[in-house]
C-alpha cells in the first residue's frame, strides 16, 4: 500500500492508476495473516500480486458510503453489472472490479463461498 495519497490518482483509459504515477509512490507490503482484515478508503493505492503459491486465495470486499451521500447499493450494483457485462462481451475478459485486470482464475460455482456466485449472474447475462 502507499501512503500520503489525498486526492484521486491520474489515471489511464481503463481507470488504473497511470505507472508513471505508480512508479512515483512509496510502496510498503502489509503482511496479512489468514484471517486478517485490512481497511482502505477510496484514496488509498493498493495491489495485490498475483498469487504463485499452491492454495487458493479469496477476496471479501465490502463497501458503505454515508446515508448523506444519497448511495444507493442497488443502483450501484445494476449499474455495476451492466457495465461488467458489456465490457466482458466486448474483450472477453473475466472480471471482478471494474479494471478487467484480474490475472486469476475464477472460483467454480459449486465452489464458490456463499450460496450465489455474483460472478455467475454477470457472465450469463
Amino acid at each position: 500500500m502507499a501512503e500520503g495519497v489525498d486526492e484521486p490518482l491520474p489515471t489511464d483509459e481503463r481507470g488504473v492508476v497511470r505507472d508513471d504515477v505508480v512508479d512515483s509512490l512509496h510502496w510498503e507490503p502489509a503482511e496479512l495473516a489468514a484471517g486478517d482484515a485490512v481497511l482502505l478508503d477510496g484514496l488509498a493505492p493498493h495491489y495485490s500480486e498475483p498469487n504463485r503459491g499452491d492454495r487458493r486465495r479469496r477476496v471479501l470486499v465490502a463497501s458503505y458510503a454515508p446515508a448523506g451521500d444519497h448511495y444507493s447499493r442497488d443502483r450501484y450494483y445494476s449499474a455495476r453489472a451492466d457495465m461488467m457485462r458489456r465490457a466482458s462481451r466486448e474483450d472477453g475478459r473475466f472480471r471482478i472490479s471494474t479494471l478487467a485486470d484480474f490475472d486469476g482464475v475464477e472460483v467454480p460455482a459449486e465452489n464458490a463461498a456463499s450460496g450465489r456466485c455474483t460472478h455467475l449472474a454477470v457472465a450469463e447475462a
